[in-house]
């Protein structure tokens, strides 16, 4: 009595709901019952995740950051190139150098100009009021190499300044986006050396390259230009030294920057190769022997590597800030999902339940749609098992039976009514199809065209239904004796019939021919209580012996082959092409 009391007061308690919901669609049912649970959910997970939204925010900051510091190191380098042909034209004045020149500074002024137009960079205006001076300095700079008085040291340091500019613009994206002060340690190091130890170095490379091309091309070496690259050399040491160090105690201290491998210390070495180089060609050479072309080209292959050197340094400290971003975010994610998993375990069966039903539906209709357009192969399945499983099974039913009907309608289409072997129709449709798959696997097929001896006679004198008979016979006859599943027989037409033998050439076809001829003439017909025989002419033709794989030359060989075998006295067979062979009972 308790229990049903209790039942009524949960009816009538649900009774509002179960009104509104029979009311709705089964997609707005859906729609319902999901937003009650996706609301909170979503909510929820807002609250949680806003602090690492600010994470991510100030990392992606500071990748665009280091995104801007290529594309300052970028141009850098044109203004070395800028430097550099400066110092050679300390000499002379040279329009095809000038012409370089004014490239890579328009190289420089358009750089400038997309940096100054990157959202990170026009939102701030003292780095936008370094880039106008820096390409302000790059517009006035000389398009010479200065005056007689002016001296290679003091052309290279007033166009290296330039360089200096734009190591400092990079300093002010590195400093507003906070790339030295940050809490991963390796980022941090990484960040502060390519912003302090390597920029000596790439100056010291350039002076190398100016300098010594400078005296390579004047011919002769004073005592103030010895010391100046001693003094030069001194530094390389102690920048290959220092960096080297910095760099093995980074990687020992996290190993996970070795396992990038994006990063070769090795090309440090360069440094050393490039003293050695310059050492060989300048100091030890009293007589300067290699021309100033040949000695730029070499230097700057080197630099090339440090730039290489440089770029693998600016790639990992974007791979490094990227894969924080990448970690922030699946953290991120997976507080998300850990506070709604009881939610989104509930709202997933509710998304279970409509695809099941939906997806149910659709390969219903469209199995539906199948059988309306003749398909009766593919099978009617659903994975569910409900009630529309239930519809399923009934459409395979239907299906099935539709197949089996439309079977029976294309046997009766191909199959001759008297003999029960195919008929001529599908005689050609069979006979054009084995040529072409003989033709394509170059193999060879054999055609036999068998003709009832006396069939006309033995009509007038035994009636037509013992004629019907001897067809039904030899329709028998041709089944039992083939063999193999490729092998077809078929009533050619009237008292005709023809063999078709894929895979069998001229040769190989005689044993068979042999056996259906021996097979026709030891058959006999009851008629009443006697028991009458016949025999057959058969003519053979092979495609080896035609000589192509066509249909019409195939059947007209066999059909001369035939008369052939009509003109030895019937009751024999004839190949195509080669007469004389004839075998009937007399030879034996």
């Amino acid at each position: 009595m308790k229990d049903k009391f209790s039942s009524k007061v949960l009816e009538a308690w649900f009774s509002p709901a179960v009104l509104l919901m029979s009311r709705l669609t089964y997609v707005s049912k859906f729609a319902v019952a999901t937003a009650l649970f996706a609301v909170p959910l979503i909510w929820v997970v807002i609250n949680e995740t806003v602090g690492h939204f600010h994470k991510i925010e100030l990392l992606e900051r500071k990748l665009i950051a280091v995104e801007r510091l290529d594309d300052i190191q970028k141009v850098s380098r044109h203004i070395a190139v800028i430097r550099n042909n400066r110092a050679r034209t300390l000499l002379q004045s040279n329009p095809l150098i000038n012409s370089n020149s004014d490239k890579h500074k328009t190289a420089v002024l358009d750089a400038l100009d997309v940096l100054e137009s990157r959202p990170s960079i026009a939102r701030n205006n003292l780095i936008k009021l370094a880039i106008s001076n820096l390409a302000v300095t790059v517009i006035s700079g000389r398009a010479n190499g200065g005056t007689e008085g002016d001296s290679i040291y003091s052309v290279f340091g007033s166009v290296n300044d330039l360089v200096v500019q734009a190591h400092r613009l990079g300093g002010l994206v590195v400093s507003e986006a906070g790339l030295l002060n940050d809490d991963d340690v390796l980022s941090l190091n990484i960040a502060s050396f390519l912003m302090a130890e390597l920029q000596e170095p790439l100056e010291n490379f350039g002076k190398i390259e100016s300098f010594g091309a400078y005296f390579l091309e004047k011919g002769y070496l004073d005592s103030q230009s010895v010391l100046v690259f001693s003094s030069i050399f001194t530094r390389l040491d102690a920048s290959y030294l220092v960096m080297g160090q910095n760099l093995s105690s980074i990687f020992e201290r996290f190993k996970s920057a070795n396992q990038t491998d994006v990063i070769d210390i090795s090309l440090l070495e360069v440094i050393s190769e490039l003293q050695d180089f310059s050492e060989d060609v300048i100091i030890l050479d009293p007589e300067l022997e290699m021309s100033d072309t040949e000695y730029r080209i070499e230097c700057q292959r080197l630099l090339g590597r440090m730039y290489k050197f440089q770029d693998q340094l600016v790639g990992y400290l974007q791979y490094r800030y990227q894969a924080r971003i990448n970690e922030l975010k699946i953290d991120l994610w997976q507080r998300a999902l850990s506070i709604g998993v009881l939610v989104f375990g509930a709202m997933y069966l509710f998304m279970g339940i409509f695809y099941s039903v939906e997806h149910s539906l659709l390969q219903l209709i469209s199995a539906a749609e199948r059988v309306s357009n003749g398909d009766l192969e593919t099978k009617v399945e659903i994975k569910t098992r409900d009630e529309l499983y239930q519809l399923a099974c009934v459409f395979e039913e239907m299906r099935i039976q539709l197949k089996a009907r439309d079977q029976a309608l294309f046997d009766l289409a191909i199959t001759d009514g008297l003999t029960g072997i195919f008929n001529r129709k599908y005689f050609n449709d069979c006979l054009n199809l084995s040529l072409k798959n003989a033709s394509r696997s170059n193999s060879e097929l054999t055609l036999i065209i068998i003709d009832i001896d006396f069939f006309k006679n033995l009509n007038d004198t035994y009636g037509h239904q013992v004629g019907d008979t001897c067809l039904i016979d030899m329709g028998r006859i041709l089944t039992t004796v083939l063999e193999r599943e490729t092998d077809l027989a078929f009533r050619y037409g009237g008292e005709e019939f023809a063999v078709i033998l894929p895979n069998m050439s001229s040769e190989n076809c005689i044993g068979m021919v042999r056996k259906i001829w021996q097979a026709i003439r030891e058959s006999e017909v009851i008629v009443g209580v006697e028991a009458l025989s016949f025999t057959a002419s058969l003519g053979v033709a092979s495609s080896d012996v035609v000589g192509c794989y066509k249909m019409f030359s195939l059947i007209q060989a066999a059909d001369k082959a035939l008369y052939a075998a009509k003109d030895q006295g019937r009751d024999c067979f004839v190949m195509a092409e080669n007469t004389s062979d004839v075998l009937t009972e007399r030879d034996k």
